[in-house]
């Protein structure tokens, strides 16, 4: 489905629910004029967005580990949300528990099953140091890009961090 215009006059037809066409919405969202005008890019300065370009991406991997960075930040009033998908391949959360470990903070929540709807939808655990609190959370069944499979769930998740509720 190259072709946006044909892409939407077929909308009514038929539900699109896989992420493929999703992204391909992003793709016609992210280049409409007004869009663009919104977002303040310059005419001229920047040509067609993509999704995933990464023919263009010139640069050099120069940050071996950032554990150090947020040791420092863990020492702040900050207050972190970190969360991946239970079967995401690319940063499993078990390496995301090892990155938290390392970090030696103060276990305040034990691992415990967080609801959406009266449904598990995946399981969760917050840690202290002073003033930071970090809440770790997996999301059942999602992948590495999280809210494109678990929307509602990641919605969830979402607005009772920032509301200062538990999970």
């Amino acid at each position: 489905m190259e072709n946006p215009t044909e892409f939407l006059s077929r909308l009514g037809e038929t539900p699109y629910y896989c992420r493929r066409e999703t992204f391909l919405l992003s793709e016609i969202w992210a280049n409409d004029r007004d869009v663009r005008e919104a977002l303040h890019v310059r005419e001229g300065t920047k040509g067609q967005w993509k999704r995933r370009n990464r023919t263009t991406l010139a640069f050099t991997q120069v940050v071996n580990s950032t554990v150090a960075y947020h040791r420092n930040l863990s020492m702040t009033g900050l207050r972190a949300l970190i969360f991946s998908g239970d079967h995401d391949m690319i940063a499993s959360y078990v390496g995301t528990q090892q990155w938290i470990n390392s970090l030696n903070l103060t276990l305040d929540d034990d691992w415990r099953a967080w609801y959406t709807d009266g449904q598990v939808s995946g399981y969760t655990e917050s840690y202290i140091n002073g003033d930071f609190a970090l809440t770790h959370a997996t999301v059942k069944g999602a992948g590495h890009v999280t809210a494109a499979y678990k929307s509602k769930q990641c919605y969830a998740m979402a607005k009772r961090w920032f509301a200062y509720y538990q999970l």
